[in-house]
């Protein structure tokens, strides 16, 4: 690890090493001795950090944002709606989809398996037609 890269994680995750990601406290262990003054830095930003409390909210406010909050007014049947015209979308797009795939019907005569087949279309028809 170099002294560059030691620094930039103290500077991320602070002076104690237990809060640096796993794989590199081991390493970083090791070059502690000599980069003090980079945790002292550090250290003293993480006492500072440390005082910070978050306000506590009182029941009383609490209660009163809720009371003041709109109700949803979402009903079944506005979700029902929503739903439904989705699912209709859906399977329109799932058909047009499916459709396009599989593309038209095959055609048994001579022009359609000329233009598809590199092979004579009567031998491909020889079979169905007894010969």
């Amino acid at each position: 690890m170099t002294p560059e890269h030691f620094e930039t994680l103290a500077r991320l995750y602070g002076a104690d090493l237990r809060r640096w990601p796993a794989d590199v406290q081991a390493s970083a262990r090791e070059h502690t001795p000599g980069l003090e003054p980079v945790l002292r830095e550090e250290r003293a930003l993480d006492a500072v950090l440390d005082t910070h409390r978050s306000p506590s909210v009182s029941t009383a406010l609490r209660q009163r944002v809720l009371a003041a909050a709109p109700a949803a007014r979402r009903t079944w049947r506005q979700a029902w709606e929503w739903v439904t015209g989705i699912g209709l979308a859906g399977a329109c797009a799932a058909g047009l989809a499916f459709g396009v795939m599989v593309g038209p019907p095959p055609s048994e005569d001579a022009a359609f398996l000329t233009a598809l087949s590199p092979y004579d279309p009567a031998a491909l028809l020889e079979p169905e037609l007894g010969g």
